[in-house]
């Protein structure tokens, strides 16, 4: 019942002949199937006959008993057993032989009971050659190519695990010489070229096309998200397009309110030998970068990526396709690299210019001091042709100037989700894409909901530096919600307007929505959280990111009240989406209050907070 050499088959439906016969709760891989001439029976019936090997997800003893219940009271059918089998356990976990009771083996084991009781239909013997064979091997390897391990990888780690379980030296000699518990690399090669031939297809050409066709079909069919696929066609001029959106990055489209301000987009290649580019769509929140869409191109050009496009309805916190996030930040990868290091050159005053006219009067005086130098004159020439694409202010950029996020997240993919094994082809890809991918974040944003990686940990990370250089004494809040004004830590008499509803401050930094030392102030004076700052996780922060990662909220549950429902949570999550860490309806201001008391009761201040960190 489990294959010996792990995934021998790509998992088929089920043809119509097996229906009527196999339990349709488990999952079959079929090996051989073969349509056997009909016995006609003494009576004039005609019985069809097949001969059928094939695996089922079961994978011990108790798991086994329950299919051949499920499988007689499915097919209607009554076996006896045929006989016994010693199982050791070291290789075979399980193995039993069975036989129709209107076979001839009935009359074999017990004689003739024809004799005994003539008139009975149940002995009736029509010499019925149905059997059944039921057997459970341990995986030889158990570390599968179908979890994206190549043939080397799977094999060190079997190797691996060998050593690790080895009681001394003799065992360790004897286990890695033993080619039964320990097969060489051409066994595992061989294995893989089956798994590779039946599940992933070619490496290249109409096979691979028809078998990544195939798997898209699925993958929608299963409603774990959309995927769209354009075959490559050289005589037609169609390039090769994959687009995928998981279920989890539609609910970061859906919940996350960053995703309507700013998308990270960057493309990178050498996954597959075809070279295949993959694009990622991210955007960034508390908890770091999360996706928002994966492309599949056959190149990087600009017409190829326009058509590229399968985002759901809602994307971008309900922006839309058509309108798009406010800003979207990519690598600029034709033009030169840095400025020069002299100190003197005063290019932040061009940088920060908080308008148009300004930015045009710091040029000119750059211009009247510096272009004596001509390689200066023409580096700086091309980047101010180019202005519109990096002067940002009123953006809201949140303090995102490079693309550090997205670079990460590609360092992530291959070292973690592809574990630095290149895949076989665009089919294989996919796999990683949809499965590993999807269950990476998935454990991620569960880990800040259970506070696996520690809230202090969370705070000292989203604390900016120098806050506590800011006079806390002369923070003040305004006559407007949310809205506070706090002094400048270097220039007297200047003060600055933070806002801790849409998390941005008036000073050089923060005016793009970054996080700057005025809101860091203004957040640990005040206790409270902010878009930029997070000096504790709330029950909502939890809630969102459990919604995230496994579209229920365990979390919300835990608050609910008598003749709460799922559409109640529901209403608390939009709620909480919309305004985010503030909201005016009465249960957030009761819950606010009630927080508040309970940080009263703790007494905490910042002195204690400080000490923690």
């Amino acid at each position: 019942m489990e294959s010996d050499n792990g995934d021998s088959a790509a998992q088929d439906s089920l043809p119509e002949r097996l229906k009527p016969f196999l339990p349709q709760c488990n999952t079959y891989l079929i090996e051989k199937f073969s349509e056997l001439p009909s016995y006609r029976t003494a009576e004039n019936f005609n019985v069809t006959q097949f001969e059928l090997k094939a695996y089922v997800n079961v994978d011990n003893k108790e798991e086994a008993h329950k299919w051949f219940a499920a499988f007689k009271s499915w097919s209607k059918t009554t076996m006896a057993q045929t006989r016994g089998f010693n199982v050791k356990g070291n290789r075979v976990i399980y193995r039993e032989l069975y036989h129709c009771i209107h076979s001839n083996e009935v009359k074999k084991k017990q004689g003739n009971r024809e004799t005994k009781r003539p008139q009975s239909a149940r002995a009736r013997n029509v010499n019925c050659a149905a059997s059944l064979h039921l057997r459970i091997e341990r995986k030889r390897l158990p570390y599968s190519h179908s979890d994206g391990h190549s043939p080397s990888s799977a094999l060190y780690a079997h190797e691996d695990s060998l050593h690790l379980n080895a009681s001394d030296e003799q065992e360790l000699m004897e286990i890695l010489a033993d080619r039964a518990k320990n097969p060489d690399y051409d066994y595992v090669a061989k294995i893989f070229q089956q798994y590779r031939e039946s599940a992933l297809g070619s490496r290249n050409s109409k096979p691979m096309f028809e078998r990544l066709k195939q798997i898209v079909e699925d993958y929608d069919d299963s409603g774990q998200g959309r995927a769209v696929l354009q075959e490559y066609n050289a005589s037609s001029g169609s390039v090769f397009i994959l687009c995928i959106v998981t279920n989890l990055m539609s609910r970061v489209h859906e919940k996350i309110r960053q995703s309507e301000e700013i998308c990270y987009m960057d493309a990178s290649a050498a996954f597959d030998p075809l070279n295949t580019s993959i694009t990622l769509l991210y955007s960034s929140c508390a908890v770091g970068a999360l996706p928002l869409g994966v492309l599949f191109t056959s190149d990087e050009l600009e017409i190829t990526l326009e058509k590229a496009t399968i985002l759901p309805s809602h994307a971008f916190y309900g922006r839309g396709v058509e309108v798009g996030p406010i800003v979207f930040l990519t690598d600029d990868s034709s033009a030169e690299r840095g400025y020069m290091t002299q100190n003197t050159i005063l290019k932040r005053k061009i940088v920060y210019s908080t308008s148009g006219p300004e930015m045009d009067v710091h040029y000119n005086e750059f211009k009247q001091k510096f272009y004596g130098y001509n390689l200066l004159r023409k580096h700086f020439e091309l980047l101010w042709n180019r202005r519109q694409f990096w002067a940002r202010t009123r953006l809201p950029m949140r303090g995102n100037n490079t693309n550090n996020y997205i670079e990460r997240s590609f360092g992530m993919l291959k070292d973690i989700i592809f574990a630095r094994t290149q895949a076989f082809n665009p089919v294989q890809i996919f796999h990683f894409i949809t499965m590993s991918m999807e269950r990476f974040y998935a454990r991620r944003l569960l880990g800040i909901a259970h506070k696996h990686p520690g809230h202090l940990r969370i705070a000292r990370r989203f604390l900016c530096p120098g806050w506590e250089k800011v006079d806390a004494n002369l923070i003040q809040k305004t006559n407007i919600d949310f809205e506070f004004i706090a002094p400048s830590a270097s220039n007297s008499g200047i003060f600055y307007i933070v806002n801790t509803k849409i998390g941005a401050c008036t000073c050089p930094v923060g005016i793009s929505g970054g996080p700057c030392k005025h809101q860091g102030a203004v957040a640990m004076k005040f206790h409270i959280s902010t878009l930029n700052f997070i000096p504790s996780l709330t029950p909502n922060d939890r809630m969102v990111y459990g919604q995230l990662a496994e579209n229920s909220s365990f979390y919300a549950s835990l608050r609910a009240g008598p003749g709460f429902s799922p559409q109640d949570q529901e209403t608390i999550l939009s709620d909480y989406s919309d305004n985010f860490f503030n909201d005016e309806t009465t249960e957030w201001r009761e819950l606010n209050e009630e927080n508040e008391r309970n940080e009263r009761n703790k007494e905490t201040n910042n002195a204690e907070f400080n000490t923690l960190l």
